[in-house]
């Protein structure tokens, strides 16, 4: 059988013009080339306007009443507090499941650790086993905009970190023999 792939960009920084409109002032080679060849969602809508519950509702297929993300992280309306209930499962185990070898990099947000428990390949991710900014490395030039971002002067960024974690295992899965079971 032919090797199937699925790569999700999940990006909540952006306006939704950034990567559609043509003459955008925002300078996106390698992101334009991609999209130039993948699947381009250009009308699609989120479940709600907040971070964790849109993702459950992403990874589940679920409303956020029913899976019971109803807030952000900080939030309380979890079982328990944090995480994703394990009976609604995730498209990634659907994905695994039908043979697709298959990672997480990045922003999770439903709760430490449980990609991790489901089996999910998580590196760099707060749903795997790692902290999701280990920041001891880094040191700021002043003034610092928030506790996540400013001019780094000395160390790697996590965001960097996830974008070679990410190249890697592409890498790693173009050179496998087979990547669909």
């Amino acid at each position: 059988m032919t090797a199937r792939n699925i790569i999700l960009f999940i990006t909540d920084q952006w306006r939704w013009d950034t990567l559609n409109q043509p003459g955008h002032p925002c300078k996106l080679p390698n992101l334009q080339a991609f999209r130039a060849e993948a699947t381009n969602h250009v009308n699609a809508f989120t479940s709600v306007p907040l971070c964790t519950p849109a993702r459950g509702s992403l990874f589940t297929g679920t409303w956020p009443h029913q899976n019971g993300t109803m807030d952000n992280v900080q939030g309380s309306s979890f079982y328990p507090h944090g995480k994703l209930h394990p009976s609604h499962k995730t498209y990634m185990e659907r994905l695994q499941d039908a043979g697709y070898a298959v990672s997480f990099i990045g922003k999770w947000h439903l709760g430490a650790g449980t990609l991790t428990e489901r089996g999910i390949d998580a590196p760099l991710s707060d749903g795997g086993a790692e902290a999701l900014i280990p920041a001891d490395d880094l040191e700021f030039a002043t003034p610092r905009k928030t506790p996540f971002y400013g001019t780094i002067t000395k160390g790697t960024h996590m965001d960097e970190k996830r974008v070679m974690a990410g190249i890697e295992r592409l890498e790693s899965l173009a050179a496998a023999t087979s990547h669909f079971a």
